[in-house]
């Protein structure tokens, strides 16, 4: 069995979608029974993100298809042709898009397509010098920010799809760190958290210019980090642990003992309103391992 690729949450539904690239599948995952749904295959799948308020399901592969899913049947409502390989999906939907990394190396593109129509914009492309592996979408539709590990930097991009230039600037990694490959935006401080796994660190960076505010050692290969609003702690998955962090008596961050997975940990993802971790981990026996936190450290 192959590894997981990542977890996205419909909140009107009630479900999470999960994504098994190696074995060209993605899986609808019940939350009010935990129990599997539907089953759909896609060969060379990538990426996936879902628009709850118009029920579809946004799904690349790596020959340039992104293929549209009514999200209630499963069947395909369309697919669009971006020409090379796309990857990570994300969907804004105050204004009606959804954008889409794709291409490889100097060419790495990220291009945008309406979610209604389910068209490309053919002039809402950005050339980014790299893949985009991770895309936040700010809150009020102004910027894009994206995670580009070929050149060790987090591009803020003035979004085209709310009238911006599309320019952007880049914010690099100090020079001792590479590999950022997770990017998680905490709205209520105004933070990323920046993974990265030379060295194996998360990086705490002020979401307004760019500075690295604070630096916590982490797990190796990192692939998820979340935040906890609720009890103000950062869990981050990588190989086979899990690994917290809380604030101590002296407003610090604090690693807490970590916790064996026993099995690789590929795709994690928080889910506040069931005060949930999900972490997906393969090996003989694939399976979904759910954590509950307690307000003890």
């Amino acid at each position: 069995m192959g590894s997981f690729g990542n977890f996205f949450f419909d909140s009107d539904g009630q479900r999470l979608f999960l994504t098994a690239p190696d074995n060209g599948t993605f899986t609808e995952i019940k939350l009010d029974t935990f129990t599997q749904g539907r089953f759909v295959r896609k060969s060379k799948i990538q990426g996936l993100a879902y628009s709850s308020p118009i029920y579809k399901l946004f799904v690349s592969d790596s020959d340039g298809i992104v293929t549209i899913y009514d999200g209630r049947t499963f069947s395909v409502s369309a697919t669009t042709d971006f020409g090379r390989k796309t990857g990570t999906i994300q969907i804004d939907e105050g204004r009606l898009s959804a954008l889409v990394a794709y291409g490889t190396g100097d060419g790495a593109t990220l291009g945008d397509m309406n979610i209604i129509s389910l068209a490309k914009k053919s002039d809402a492309s950005l050339e980014l010098g790299g893949e985009a592996v991770s895309l936040v979408v700010t809150t009020n539709h102004t910027h894009v920010f994206a995670n580009i590990p070929r050149r060790n930097a987090v591009a803020k991009i003035n979004s085209v799809v709310a009238g911006g230039d599309g320019s952007y600037e880049l914010w690099r990694l100090p020079n001792d760190f590479s590999e950022n490959y997770v990017l998680t935006f905490v709205p209520t401080k105004q933070i990323f958290l920046v993974g990265t796994r030379s060295p194996a660190s998360i990086l705490l960076m002020n979401a307004t210019n760019g500075e690295v505010l604070e630096t916590l050692e982490t797990v190796e290969n990192v692939t998820e980090i979340a935040y906890d609003e609720k009890l103000d702690r950062i869990y981050a998955v990588g190989d086979t642990t899990l690994t917290t962090y809380f604030r101590d008596q002296y407003d610090l961050w604090t690693r807490a003992p970590d916790v064996d997975l026993k099995t690789e940990s590929t795709a994690a993802i928080w889910v506040s309103q069931y005060n949930r971790l999900f972490v997906a981990v393969s090996g003989d026996t694939p399976m979904i391992k759910v954590f509950r936190p307690n307000s003890e450290n």
